[in-house]
């Protein structure tokens, strides 16, 4: 350090004064952390060279221990000659690898980072994605069916259709999945997870405007190594999870694999008799996940790693609940109700037959068709590293290719006794599977889905080795992806005539996206403590559309287009000490546009538009300007470490989407978000921590019209038409999934037993979570929302000395709160139910590890 103690509590001192303003102007801010600048200056003789990043001295918690928190430009030097994978000193800070091995340029995309190794991750309980937002700023992970609904900064992924395109990058191994269905299993044996919050304007990749969730998976390493652990817990749940490494070839080929098991019955009781059995209850669990990995090092120089990954989802599967009324139809339908040469409209959604009301209680349900869960994902990915052997003027060059492959299959349903409903002798007293669209006991609605993705991905690049001051990355990325989409719709329109009412639709949709970019970056640093960096990337996309109406050849058309952008970046940082640092950047993001389909084909009739084909609407590529300032530091001789951002992001044709009079619609406007995100960890004694997660997040809606599926006009004849929607000004609103606070307080203690004449380590740990109100439709509706919430967790572990054995019990969700964490709408033909799915109620785990 450069400062002396009582230098350094000066300055924490007035920092923490500056923190407790209400508003704090920007020059105050940097006066405050800028207190004393030492004096960084150089000799007109020397040659600027890159320092070494501080490290953490003893006490502050490592990465093992806690949460590494933007942090993504911090790396230990290397040495001349040496290679980034061992070349780092025992004493520094520990390596991170992004990526896999894309090296360190991929680690200054954008400002904001938060961190998770192996063990951080079982020390806070993230052993899914959506406990991961929890302890990551502005980060609001939904579920909508099997998939996970990322939003970063309020901004994500809202076309919940094949033709969606995904905000947030999500990355296993440094491979995009547009559609992240399985990501729980990604969540074990790995070396790094990593949420970089902000738009992904330069690196390689797909493309993103919001931010990016990148999973490393830990590396085969030349040691026989076996570990695993089993939980048991609430609704007879059990989790197993084991990773065998096994050297194959001393350090030269090496092998892992991990595995993980899940069952458990579901959290949502079905209350008819037919399906009083907890096997047909919804919210359950049924997964088996493996990964597989072959690591050769053939040379100190070149290096191949190969992956192997598969995943099966079964059971009931999501859970939904219908939380707001059904809307009334009433006898007014177009064309007498045979527009597509079928009833239509429904003629009423509850009456005609004994009816259990939808309970109130989100646990229970009435739902006539339960899910049939078969969620598939398997996929093979290479890594080829090589470096180059140095050259006179211009160094080390390396190397690096990612290529892959990805198949996923997600069906739920099996379509053989919808028909059953049509049939008035038969009284459906069979197990019907599919999914339940009313959510009621009620014969309105039901679906029976199924959806097949192909994707190949490579991406190959080139960068600079072992640069002290000027270092460069080039590289290009090459996407394709081929998305079919079936579906079986049944639709009752009067129950009381179950046969002349019954209308179905059986349809194929197919989706190609193909994507292309190339990118380059280049970091200087001017002085020993000032670094500029600046890149930009270009994109260009095609998507197109193909769609077939079973039993009407004719009802085909295809539909293609193209979009394309650059997104440059630049960057400034300013290492104010060795332990204080400042940086300002400013990033543009861009995101593909797509297609709405506004209009659902039942029967065999079907609309074509002006030039004869099936309606089809285009909406425009999302694009953002992001700018940001972010203050790291490290206070009370390491024991405090508080990372500081302020950002403020410009979108330019947000993209939002709402389920229409007859289909999917989405339409694009002008938005912007703002927000303060805090992160602090204090390591107040050797064996007591607490942590401090918080953001302010200020998002709305500048200019935009939508419709509301729920709002009807009353026509003529006194009834609402559920065709015509008038388009409703949201302009001012919250943007969805973006709540204005959320704060995570967390505190430990570590007991060293041998202080009580007992054996090992015992560490309880205490969690909070406040939220304020989450609105998950733009029209900031109540019953399109979640109320504030608050959530206590709390977990104890003991581990043995030897870290051979640990115990671990935990409770979640005290409290036991019915937390939302998506809201859809549903069809007109359903009557527009607004259907919500939960987080797990109160839950309860023993788990025991092992190591050998």
């Amino acid at each position: 350090m450069n400062s002396t103690v009582g230098d350094f509590y000066r300055r924490a001192s007035l920092f923490q004064q500056c923190l407790f303003l209400r508003w704090v102007p920007l020059s105050l801010l940097l006066a405050c952390t800028l207190f004393e600048n030492p004096s960084h200056a150089q000799s007109e003789d020397t040659v600027p060279t890159r320092p070494k990043t501080a490290t953490m001295p003893p006490g502050i918690p490592s990465p093992a221990h806690g949460v590494t928190s933007a942090d993504s430009n911090e790396e230990p030097e290397t040495a001349p000659g040496a290679s980034p994978d061992t070349a780092f000193p025992d004493e520094a800070v520990e390596v991170i690898h992004v990526l896999g091995e894309r090296g360190k340029a991929a680690k200054l995309e954008t400002l904001s980072v938060t961190s998770f190794d192996q063990a951080s991750l079982d020390e806070l309980g993230i052993q899914d994605i959506d406990s991961l937002q929890q302890f990551v700023p502005s980060l609001h992970i939904g579920q909508v069916g099997t998939s996970a609904v990322i939003t970063l900064r309020g901004i994500g992924f809202d076309n919940l259709t094949i033709l969606g395109e995904p905000g947030v990058l999500f990355q296993i191994d440094g491979v995009p999945l547009s559609r992240p269905s399985s990501a729980n299993a990604a969540f074990y044996d790995v070396e790094n997870v990593e949420i970089l919050r902000g738009p992904q304007g330069t690196q390689g990749g797909r493309n993103s405007t919001a931010g990016r969730i990148a999973i490393s998976s830990a590396r085969p390493v030349p040691d026989l190594e076996v570990f695993g652990d089993t939980q048991i817990g609430t609704a007879s749940q059990i989790i197993q999870r084991a990773v065998l490494n096994v050297p194959i070839w001393d350090e030269y080929l090496m092998s892992r694999m991990s595995f993980i098991y899940q069952n458990r019955d579901g959290y949502q009781r079905n209350i008819l008799p037919i399906y009083s059995d907890s096997k047909y209850w919804a919210d359950d669990a049924d997964e088996f996940a493996f990964r597989g990995q072959l690591l050769s090092q053939i040379t100190d120089s070149f290096q191949v790693r190969g992956f192997a990954n598969y995943s099966h989802q079964k059971g009931v599967g999501p859970a939904y609940k219908t939380i707001g009324p059904l809307f009334r139809q009433a006898l007014y339908c177009p064309d007498n109700g045979r527009r597509w040469g079928r009833p239509f409209c429904p003629v009423s959604t509850l009456n005609g037959l004994p009816t259990v009301v939808n309970p109130g209680d989100p646990r229970e349900t009435t739902a006539n068709v339960v899910g049939q869960l078969n969620d598939r994902q398997y996929g093979f990915t290479g890594h080829l590293n090589y470096d180059f052997p140095e050259i006179d003027e211009i160094g080390g060059i390396s190397l690096g290719t990612i290529m892959s492959y990805q198949f996923t299959e997600n069906r739920n349903g099996d379509g053989k006794n919808f028909f059953c409903f049509a049939n008035p002798a038969e009284p459906c007293a069979v197990v019907n599977y599919g999914i339940d669209l009313d959510a009621t006991n009620s014969y309105i609605s039901f679906v029976d889905t199924e959806q097949r993705a192909d994707q190949n991905s490579f991406e190959v690049w080139l960068e600079s080795r072992d640069a002290d001051v000027f270092s460069w990355k080039v590289g290009m990325f090459h996407l394709k992806e081929t998305i079919y989409g079936d579906s079986l719709v049944g639709v009752v329109q009067s129950p009381q005539t179950l046969a002349d009412s019954f209308a179905s639709a059986e349809s194929r949709q197919r989706v190609v996206t193909d994507t292309k970019a190339g990118y380059g970056e280049i970091e200087y640093w001017l002085l020993d403590n000032l670094q500029l960096k600046t890149g930009i990337r270009y994109t260009r996309g095609s998507k197109s559309i193909s769609r077939q109406i079973k039993n009407n050849e004719g009802s085909k058309e295809l539909r293609a287009t193209t979009w394309s952008g650059w997104t440059p970046m630049a960057l400034m940082r300013w290492d104010v000490t060795d332990d204080n640092s400042l940086a300002v950047s400013a990033t543009r993001g861009f995101k593909l546009g797509g297609f709405s389909i506004p209009r659902v084909l039942l029967g065999s009739e079907r609309i074509l538009d002006e030039e004869g084909q099936l309606p089809v609407e285009l909406y425009d590529a999302e694009s953002v300007w992001s700018y940001e300032f972010l203050s790291k530091n490290i206070f009370l001789n390491g024991e405090l470490t508080l990372n500081l951002s302020l950002f403020w992001v410009d979108y330019s044709s947000y993209q939002t989407c709402v389920v229409a009079a007859e289909g999917f619609q989405c339409d694009v406007g002008d938005a912007q978000t703002r927000g303060i995100e805090v992160e602090s960890h204090w390591q107040a004694t050797p064996g007591l921590r607490f942590d401090t997660i918080f953001n302010f997040l200020d998002s709305k809606v500048e200019k935009l019209r939508l419709v509301d599926p729920t709002e009807r006009i009353v026509t003529e004849q006194g009834s609402p038409n559920p065709l015509f929607l008038e388009p409703i000004d949201v302009s001012g609103n919250q943007l969805t999934k973006a709540p204005k606070f959320s704060l995570t307080l967390g505190g430990q203690y570590e007991f060293d037993l041998a202080n009580y004449g007992l054996f090992g380590y015992l560490t309880p740990r205490f969690q909070y979570r406040f939220q304020t109100r989450t609105y998950y439709r733009v029209f900031n509706l109540e019953k399109f929302s979640q109320k504030p919430f608050n959530m206590i967790d709390f977990k104890v572990t003991w581990r043995s000395e030897d870290d051979r054995l640990s115990l671990e019990g935990f409770v979640n969700n005290i409290t036991n709160t019915n937390t939302i964490n998506s809201i859809i709408v549903g069809t007109i033909a359903t009557g527009s139910p607004v259907i919500a799915q939960y987080l797990p109620p109160r839950v309860w785990g023993i788990r025991v590890g092992y190591r050998f």
